[in-house]
């Protein structure tokens, strides 16, 4: 079995010397070459080609972003952003997302053996999860043309260039401009059946059908790793005038949940923010729970609450706490989103709201960075329809009665 090749890419050497001992001697690891900034890691990532690279952001002759964005368009490779947990270290961080990092790890602000512990424990987490993913990989490989239609359940053909590597946003929005594409009309199939033996399309089933848009009183959303870039291609083509309020669990820490939110709001009709104690819950309004806490709804069916508690929880935010709350306030009138992410957060809360009459989509392998979350939804027989990333924006729409518009230039 050949080692997961990584590249390290930092202007401190301190950060570098660390990284490098963190990741040698774990078994499947290799550390093939450092660089101390931008410019040197992009010319690296050309020439080394490895499987997965850790990205400081602020470097001197080439920023981390500026480098980003050229590996994603000469030579697309998983990227891991080491940020600070600063209100610019998040703006900055939810940028890379957004131009196509698969994730990113706060940078270790002390020297304890406690936090290099963490930090090390989190980092080989992510480098382990993002390099065996069957999606990730696809998005790496030369990327094949998109069918003509969204409901076309025959392989797509080969791109025109088979050299030229697309990544998961540039298919993404291929799929978007291509006239003949009719978002929300793929609802109840995958995009891409994997093997029959571990086909979701053979395993899962519509357990009833769709209800009618009147059913529905909120959406409630999980995601995680990914889940930036991901809500990227469906929150701007949802409209302004969605029937119901939308809540968004995404993984985070505090200050980088009200940059995304803020970058997203500027993107789509819909008006998003990240969620405040007393938010009054009204249509059309996307709230995004708050890093490092935790967003329920009060008994009165209006009223957000953002609470440390339960303080046991291994997310925080949760999506399980968030999903829990919906299910005793609105009972099975609400439509349940699961998205890329990895581990399982989402699978126990949302199979008590499909039992109660919670109707639920799920992202494909295929198109999750990490399909851990979607996954387990699946396993558990929990998810009425399947779809790929471009088409759960007309999912959604369809479910609530209404359509989707086109995205912002």
């Amino acid at each position: 079995m050949s080692s997961i090749r990584i590249l390290i890419v930092d202007d401190s050497s301190f950060m570098r010397t660390a990284i490098s001992s963190m990741l040698r001697g774990n078994e499947g690891i290799e550390v093939v070459g450092t660089a101390t900034n931008g410019r040197e890691g992009a010319d690296k990532a050309r020439l080394l080609k490895p499987d997965l690279i850790t990205m400081d952001i602020e470097m001197p002759v080439m920023t981390g972003l500026e480098a980003l964005k050229e590996i994603m368009a000469t030579n697309p490779t998983p990227v891991i952003m080491i940020s600070t947990l600063t209100t610019e270290g998040a703006q900055a961080t939810v940028e890379a997302l957004s131009l196509g990092a698969a994730d990113f790890i706060p940078k270790i602000t002390t020297s304890s053996q406690q936090s290099i512990n963490l930090f090390k424990q989190e980092l080989l987490g992510k480098i382990r999860a993002l390099t065996s993913s069957r999606a990730l990989g696809a998005r790496f490989r030369p990327a094949s043309t998109p069918p003509a239609t969204p409901s076309s359940e025959q392989p797509s053909s080969p791109a025109a260039d088979p050299d030229r590597r697309l990544t998961l946003q540039e298919r993404i929005q291929r799929r978007l401009n291509d006239p003949a594409f009719r978002p929300g009309t793929s609802a109840q199939r995958t995009t891409r059946p994997a093997a029959p033996a571990q086909s979701t399309q053979s395993r899962v089933q519509p357990a009833k059908p769709r209800p009618a848009p009147s059913y529905f009183r909120i959406v409630v959303l999980g995601v995680s790793t990914g889940g930036p870039l991901a809500l990227q291609h469906v929150l701007p083509l949802l409209p302004a005038d969605l029937p119901v309020p939308m809540l968004i669990v995404q993984h985070m820490p505090a200050h980088f949940t009200k940059s995304l939110a803020d970058r997203l709001n500027s993107l789509s009709p819909a008006e998003i923010s990240e969620a405040k104690n007393g938010d009054i819950l009204a249509p059309g309004k996307v709230y995004i729970a708050p890093g490092g806490q935790h967003m329920t709804i009060g008994r009165d069916r209006r009223t957000i609450h953002i609470t440390p508690e339960p303080s046991t929880t291994l997310h925080k935010p949760s999506v399980d706490v968030t999903v829990d709350s919906v299910v005793d306030t609105f009972g099975g009138n609400a439509l349940g989103i699961i998205m890329t992410g990895m581990g399982r957060d989402g699978a126990t809360a949302l199979k008590k709201l499909h039992q109660g009459g919670g109707y639920i989509l799920a992202q494909d392998e295929e198109t999750s960075v990490v399909y851990g979350m979607p996954r387990a939804v699946i396993d558990e027989g929990t998810a009425d329809e399947i779809h790929a990333l471009d088409d759960l924006a007309g999912a959604i729409a369809t479910c609530l009665g209404t359509h989707t518009v086109a995205p912002r230039k």
